[in-house]
């Protein structure tokens, strides 16, 4: 129907077999961007479950640009296995289009909106060969392992020239696909062979144990994680040559009748810094379109590359108090509304006394489904800021 089409994507499985195959979204396959013009990106997924928790998933990617005329494929293959602790092992490569942080802090769906009607191209992009191993596994006591390795053939991208398209907008006017914050010239070609080990543990957690595996079901004390990526020059040709580290403690607290707090607090930056990149620079989920990100994890307010830097020690804190009922329940009327206030904070620290602070209030499951905020920010030399941020179930 028109919803799993445009919006949800669709599922087909197979009982007998135990396999699925899942078709994502036109929001997520037909996008806009200034540099690719039209681009389809198709990427079907194939799961198939075996025995226990064993199971396997196959992700082709076929993503093409009408303008530019780059055909970029790639594939994921993930093991999913484990007997008393799931692990799993994935593999990775081809030829891929990624944002100068890979962490894609714009979907592409908003940025081709955003580029078509509002002449603002804010995702910026580059494509690289590459391939990537990772493993992850379960190791008891509340402890996670992670680990990966990767490769990236890095090479710059332009806006396009004069096409036929542009001739229809005259007047359109774009920025550089090429994050100004993050230096004065466009990125060069070059290589990274990136090293990359995280742990993250639970205290206290609690296991629900089974005759073939266990399950871990949480426990009342924060998540402890820690990360360490090492780039090596050399291998492979590769350019890139720096270690960083983050450090991450989150939790979600469930208050009862007082309501629910999330928070997550960070630290990190580079112990070495010979050869730094910019995709390889310590990036920040920012925000400058009207739908909200991921409150406990990005700055509603902040460019998405402005904060972006090499420096040796940076912090962040995120925190968020969903009331739920707790006042808005006791006015008369509103009541039957049943929509909650939630409340909260984000802070960025860095050297030299640089900071940015955003606060934030809102309405939460309004019709069920949306979430409106009022945010203000400020920073060190910079003008106080205010906007609004919209959080849809389907919008990220």
């Amino acid at each position: 129907n028109f919803t799993n089409l445009l919006l949800t994507g669709k599922n087909f499985s197979k009982r007998k077999t135990k396999t699925s195959f899942n078709i994502e979204p036109l929001i997520n396959t037909v996008n806009f961007n200034t540099v690719e013009g039209g681009v389809i990106n198709l990427s079907p997924q194939w799961r198939k479950q075996m025995e226990g928790r064993k199971s396997l998933t196959i992700i082709p990617e076929l993503r093409y640009g009408f303008a530019n005329r780059h055909f970029n494929p790639s594939i994921t293959a993930n093991y999913t296995f484990g007997k008393k602790y799931i692990q799993s092992f994935s593999i990775a490569g081809g030829k891929k289009v990624f944002q100068f942080n890979n962490a894609a802090p714009i979907s592409e769906f908003i940025n081709s909106y955003y580029t078509l009607m509002r002449e603002q191209n804010f995702m910026k992009i580059y494509e690289a060969d590459f391939f990537r191993l990772n493993y992850n596994s379960g190791i008891g006591n509340g402890l996670n392992f992670s680990g990966s390795i990767q490769f990236q053939n890095r090479k710059p991208l332009e806006n396009l020239g004069d096409i036929a398209f542009w001739k229809n907008f005259p007047n359109r006017s774009f920025s550089l696909n090429h994050p100004t914050e993050l230096g004065p010239a466009p990125m060069q070609n070059h290589q990274a062979f990136l090293v990359s080990a995280g742990i993250s543990w639970l205290p206290g957690a609690k296991y629900v144990e089974y005759p073939d595996r266990k399950v871990n079901i949480g426990s009342g004390y924060p998540t402890f994680t820690l990360s360490v990526t090492k780039a090596f020059a050399g291998i492979l040709g590769a350019d890139a040559n720096y270690t960083k580290w983050r450090i991450n403690i989150s939790d979600e607290l469930d208050l009862k009748l007082a309501g629910e707090l999330k928070y997550s607090f960070s630290a990190g930056g580079f112990l070495q810094k010979d050869k730094v990149f910019e995709p390889d620079q310590i990036h920040f989920l920012g925000n400058q379109v009207l739908f909200a990100g991921p409150f406990t994890r990005s700055f509603q307010l902040a460019p998405y590359y402005r904060f972006s830097n090499t420096a040796s020690l940076y912090g962040t804190g995120h925190i968020e108090y969903h009331f739920n009922g707790l006042l808005t329940n006791k006015i008369p009327g509103f009541k039957k509304l049943n929509w909650f206030l939630v409340t909260g904070a984000n802070t960025l620290l860095q050297e030299k006394g640089n900071y940015y602070v955003e606060y934030f209030v809102g309405l939460e499951n309004i019709f069920k489904v949306i979430r409106v905020d009022y945010i203000r920010s400020i920073e060190k030399g910079g003008a106080p800021n205010s906007g609004i941020r919209l959080a849809l179930p389907f919008v990220r």
